[in-house]
């Protein structure tokens, strides 16, 4: 079973379409998965005949996340880590598609998790938002913690 996503270029120039193709299973789409998208778009009876239809793969943009939590006394360190970075990884592949941007809220909202006072994202420092033909490509992830102390 084959599976992708594709995209549909937001503003193309009168009568040509650009389908972005991404594959869940290689970082790139290969050359036979756009060749077999290709062949089901098109067709004429599946395109308007004035249309020309372009298949190019969906690219990855990288990014990495550094992030510090600041710890309430009392919970236990890795666990706090551990369960902010499973959020972490449900957000990250949530947007990893064509289409989706990774925003700083949603970032903040994976990491504060209980036992969390506050987080502070030294990476990204901004939302990242992604172009046509371009996925999200987490490919690091650093997260601190120090404890709350209130003297």
């Amino acid at each position: 079973m084959v599976m992708f996503v594709m995209q549909v270029l937001s503003q193309p120039p009168p009568g040509r379409v650009t389908v972005y193709v991404q594959s869940h299973n290689d970082a790139i789409a290969s050359d036979a998965l756009r060749e077999q998208v290709r062949l089901a778009v098109d067709t004429d009876e599946r395109r308007p005949f004035t249309d020309s239809v372009r298949i190019a793969a969906g690219q990855p943009e990288d990014w990495s996340l550094q992030a510090e939590l600041t710890l309430y006394p009392g919970p236990d360190k890795d666990v706090v880590i551990a369960a902010a970075r499973a959020q972490l990884d449900k957000y990250i592949e949530q947007v990893r598609y064509l289409g989706y941007d990774v925003t700083l809220s949603g970032l903040y909202h994976a990491l504060h998790q209980a036992g969390v006072q506050r987080v502070s994202l030294l990476q990204p420092t901004a939302d990242i938002s992604l172009p046509d033909g371009k996925y999200a490509n987490c490919i690091d992830v650093s997260i601190s913690a120090v404890e709350y102390r209130d003297v």
